[in-house]
C-alpha cells in the first residue's frame, strides 16, 4: 500500500483525537505546538498581529533616536555544560495585566520586565506568554475567562495565575529598547516541560540532533527560571528565528525572509489579496520587510503548477536537498507534529540572492514516537485512518485559532513524493539519516552526553530528579532499538 493510497482528511490534526482518547483512558499524552505568530483565542489573531506589527515598526523607527547595548557574558547562554538562571522581575501591574489579557481576551501582550540571565542584567526587555496547548489550563482558570469547553481544553493542566514558574514565556530584548541584544540573540524562548516529559529530553535531543543531521537548527540549553523571587522552575532556553537568525542559518544572503505558518494553516494558494493569508502565515520581520510575495508565489507555484512543470521548477524555488532531508528526519524520528505529518511547526525562508525557500522546524517536543511510535511509516501514512469523530473534540477551534488546513492532505508533500526524482531523493535521504543517525548508536550516545551533561546540577537545584532524567534517557534507547528493528523491515531501509 502505498503512502497516498489511505484517505488523508484529517490527518493533520490525529493527535487531536487520539490526546482526548488517552485522556479518557486517564494515560498522559504529551503535545504542543508553539508558533512565533501568538496563539490566541479564536477571531484574535488578527488583532494581535497588528498589535506585534505596530510595536516592531516602532522599535524600527525609534532606533535612529535610541541604540542598546549587545549584553555579553563569559558564560555562553547555550554552553549545555552549564544549567543557566533566569531571574526575571515584573511590576506586579504589569503582570496581572498580561494573565488578563490572556484570559479575558486571547491576547499575549508585551510587557516590560527585567531580565537577569547568568548573572548579566538586562532592563526592559519585553516579555509575553508563549504557547498554544500548554497555555490551554490558564486560558481557563481565571475570573474573567471565557467558559471551559471540556474536550480538549480538560485534557491540560490547569496553570494558576500565581503559578508564572510554570508559564512558557518569550523573551524579546529590543523590544522596549531598539538594538538591545543578549548574546547577539533578540528573541528567546522559555520552554516549560508538560505532562510526562518533564525532563524536556526530548525537544532537547531533537534540537540537538537536527543540527547534527545538517538542517537549519535551534540552539538549546536548560535553566532554572525565577519570576517575581518564585522558586526555581525547570525551562529550555531556545533561540527563537528572527532575521538574524535566518541569516547564520543561509550563510551570504543579507535579507532572508522569515515565514512562519499558523496553526492549522491551509497550505495552498488563495489568490494575490495578502489579506486573504492572514490565518495562514505571516513574515517575522525586524529589519527588512520583504512582504508576503515571495510566500504566495511559492504557494501559487505549489498549487497550481502542472506535474512537468512541478517536475522541472521546484529545484528553482526550493531547496529540494534540504527539504528532503527534513522530510526524512522528521519521519525517521516520528516527529509526528510537524510539517512532515500534521502540517504544523516549521518556518520558510527565503534567500532573496538564490530566490529560494527552505524548510526549518520548530517545537519538536512530541518527537520520537510520542504521537506515532516505532512503527510509523517512513512516508507518514498512519495519521490518515484516525476516526473522523477527532472532529468533534470541543476546543479544537480554540487551538486552531481559525485555521482552515483542519484536515486537508499536505499538498507539497504529496506532489513532492509523486514525482519520482524527488521521491528517489527522500528515499536516499531517509537511508542515508537512517545509518548515520539511528543504526550507528548517534542518538543513544547523544541522548547519554545531554543527561550527562544537566543531571547533577539539575538535582542539586531541585529541578529535575536523575532517576527522571535517567528513565527518559532509557526510554529515548529503547525507542530507538524498536525503531530499527521495525524500519529494517521496510523496504525503504530494510537489509
Amino acid at each position: 500500500m502505498t503512502w497516498r493510497s489511505r484517505h488523508l482528511a484529517w490527518r493533520r490534526n490525529w493527535w487531536l483525537f487520539a490526546a482526548l482518547t488517552a485522556f479518557t483512558a486517564g494515560m498522559l499524552v504529551i503535545i504542543g505546538n508553539d508558533t512565533v505568530v501568538p496563539y490566541t483565542a479564536s477571531g484574535s489573531l488578527a488583532a494581535q498581529t497588528q498589535l506585534d506589527g505596530t510595536q516592531k515598526a516602532k522599535v524600527r523607527a525609534d532606533a535612529v533616536k535610541q541604540q542598546g547595548a549587545n549584553v555579553t557574558n563569559a558564560i555562553d547562554m547555550f554552553d549545555l555544560d552549564v544549567v543557566h538562571t533566569v531571574d526575571i522581575t515584573m511590576a506586579p501591574a504589569e503582570y496581572d495585566t498580561m494573565i488578563t489579557d490572556y484570559q479575558r481576551d486571547g491576547l499575549k501582550t508585551w510587557h516590560p520586565a527585567t531580565v537577569v540571565i547568568d548573572g548579566a542584567r538586562l532592563e526592559d526587555v519585553g516579555l509575553r506568554l508563549k504557547g498554544n496547548s500548554t497555555l490551554i489550563g490558564l486560558r481557563y482558570s481565571g475570573p474573567e475567562s471565557p467558559p471551559n469547553p471540556g474536550g480538549l481544553a480538560a485534557i491540560f493542566p490547569r496553570i494558576l495565575a500565581t503559578e508564572p514558574n510554570k508559564m512558557p514565556m518569550l523573551l524579546r530584548m529590543d523590544y522596549f529598547v531598539a538594538g538591545q541584544r543578549y548574546q547577539g540573540v533578540n528573541e528567546l524562548a522559555l520552554r516549560a516541560g508538560s505532562f510526562g516529559d518533564s525532563t524536556q529530553l526530548t525537544e532537547l535531543l531533537a534540537n540537538f540532533l537536527t543540527k547534527e543531521s545538517g538542517q537549519h537548527y535551534l540552539r538549546t540549553s536548560a535553566a532554572g527560571m525565577s519570576f517575581n523571587n518564585s522558586r526555581e522552575g525547570y525551562f529550555l532556553l531556545v533561540e527563537h528565528p528572527d532575521d538574524e537568525w535566518a541569516q547564520r542559518m543561509i550563510p551570504g544572503t543579507q535579507e532572508p525572509a522569515l515565514y512562519k505558518a499558523t496553526p492549522a494553516a491551509s497550505f495552498h494558494y488563495i489568490d494575490e489579496d495578502p489579506a486573504s493569508y492572514a490565518s495562514v502565515f505571516n513574515q517575522q520581520s525586524e529589519s527588512i520587510d520583504i512582504g508576503p510575495g515571495p510566500m504566495i508565489d511559492f504557494l501559487r507555484f505549489v498549487d497550481r503548477a502542472s506535474d512537468e512543470q512541478f517536475a522541472a521548477e521546484l529545484e528553482d524555488r526550493l531547496d529540494v536537498k534540504e527539504f528532503a532531508q527534513y522530510l526524512a528526519f522528521h519521519n525517521l524520528i516520528v516527529n509526528g507534529d510537524s510539517f512532515a505529518a500534521t502540517g504544523n511547526n516549521y518556518y520558510f525562508l527565503y534567500d532573496p540572492k538564490t530566490r529560494k525557500m527552505s524548510i526549518a522546524p520548530w517545537d519538536q517536543n512530541v518527537a520520537f514516537g510520542m504521537l506515532g511510535g516505532a512503527q510509523y511509516k517512513p512516508y507518514y501514512e498512519d495519521g490518515a485512518v484516525i476516526p473522523e469523530i477527532g472532529r468533534d473534540i470541543e476546543g479544537i477551534d480554540e487551538l486552531n485559532d481559525g485555521g482552515t488546513g483542519l484536515g486537508e492532505e499536505n499538498i507539497l508533500m504529496r506532489r513532492f513524493f509523486d514525482t519520482p526524482k524527488f521521491l528517489e531523493l527522500y528515499n536516499e535521504t531517509y537511508r542515508e539519516l537512517f545509518e548515520r543517525l539511528l543504526r550507528s548508536g548517534r542518538v543513544d550516545e547523544l541522548a547519554r552526553e545531554l543527561t550527562a551533561a544537566i543531571q547533577d546540577e539539575a538535582a542539586t537545584r531541585n529541578l529535575v530528579a536523575p532517576s527522571s532524567l535517567e528513565g527518559a534517557a532509557e526510554g529515548k534507547r529503547r525507542f530507538i532499538e524498536e525503531r530499527i528493528e521495525y524500519l529494517l523491515t521496510h523496504p525503504i531501509t530494510a537489509e
